[in-house]
């Protein structure tokens, strides 16, 4: 037999091995050379990582590689038993201790890669179903609770309700009572202090000098704007499932860490949080909780956002139009709109 055919048929044999069609037996490896049972044992490797690609065919492969594991330690015994000398044993002995080791770090490898596969698709899934899910013409309002950089909490009262991706309502109660409103209808957007006239921009172009305005220390006012943000440029770990309160039912809960760089579809002056943490109804994908934490920054005294699902009700449209809570109020354009 010449070399091709020893290493066509080493090929053959190493796939009918995994698919389980051919026994293992220690005489028939026993009859191999090193470089023949090293051959062999890299052909099984190659083949799990193929085959590993279908999650189906993983118990399979693991079994068949086990298999091939069992025979090279069988058949290391008697070659080692005719060979005499103490040294030329160990010299024999050890293709058989590397091939092993070779072999059960592909295992290790493939059980890691793939459990990092599953946990990162779990983990867009998660995203991708609570996206779908604020983008639903639903009326949600969050509490909102600003952790401070030295760790105190604020105690000013704030509130984001948000219907779909198109509509929603910040309001913010200062010390003294006055109260800030930053809006939309949909149609444009609008802002409301305690005192003045209503503010009024066709775009959101403003809404950073707004928030500035208010005190507001969230990025975003769209929660559906976050998930997309988290979805396309941040880095998702799927964490263990997680109950918010004692006796209440497990969220689906995950870690989104800001990747390297600016994002470009965040407003100037409004830096992206470095984490995200969520916690979301497995299965409707509501949003119960999100955790910001943010960068730090010279204008920005809070360093993290709590955002916490307070009620889900059917609000009428006038609650997100700016006439509603000022109606003996003027409007006014924002300068340069």
């Amino acid at each position: 037999m010449n070399a091709d055919d020893s290493l066509h048929s080493l090929d053959d044999l190493a796939g009918r091995v995994l698919d389980e069609q051919a026994p293992l037996e220690t005489a028939a490896m026993a009859a191999l050379s090193a470089d023949e049972r090293r051959r062999l044992v890299d052909l099984q490797w190659i083949d799990a990582l193929l085959a590993h690609g279908s999650s189906a065919e993983a118990a399979a492969v693991e079994r068949s590689v086990a298999a091939v594991l069992a025979g090279l330690a069988g058949a290391a015994k008697p070659r080692e038993a005719v060979i005499r000398g103490e040294r030329a044993a160990r010299r024999r002995w050890l293709p058989a201790v590397s091939l092993s080791s070779l072999a059960a770090a592909a295992l290790v490898t493939l059980a890691i890669g793939v459990w990092w596969q599953r946990g990162s698709q779990q983990a867009m899934a998660m995203v991708e179903r609570s996206y779908q899910a604020a983008l639903a013409p639903l009326d949600r309002t969050y509490d909102v609770t600003v952790e401070r950089t030295g760790g105190s909490m604020r105690s000013l009262k704030s509130t984001l309700t948000v219907r779909g991706g198109d509509k929603f309502l910040f309001e913010q109660r200062g010390p003294l009572g006055g109260v800030y409103r930053l809006g939309t209808d949909g149609h444009g957007y609008w802002f409301i202090p305690p005192t003045g006239s209503i503010v009024r921009a066709e775009t959101d172009a403003f809404l950073p000098a707004w928030m500035r305005r208010a005190s507001t220390d969230l990025p975003t006012l769209q929660v559906s704007t976050l998930l997309a943000r988290m979805r396309d440029y941040y880095q998702l770990q799927r964490l263990p499932d997680e109950a918010l309160a004692p006796g209440s039912r497990e969220l689906s809960h995950l870690r989104a860490n800001w990747s390297a760089g600016r994002p470009l579809g965040w407003k100037p002056g409004r830096l992206p949080p470095e984490q995200v943490e969520l916690w979301a109804d497995p299965v409707s994908g509501v949003v119960e909780q999100l955790v910001l934490t943010l960068p730090t920054d010279e204008r920005r005294r809070a360093r993290r956002v709590t955002l916490r699902l307070a009620e889900e009700k059917n609000l009428d449209e006038s609650a997100y139009r700016a006439e509603t809570y000022a109606p003996d109020r003027e409007s006014v354009m924002a300068p340069g709109a």
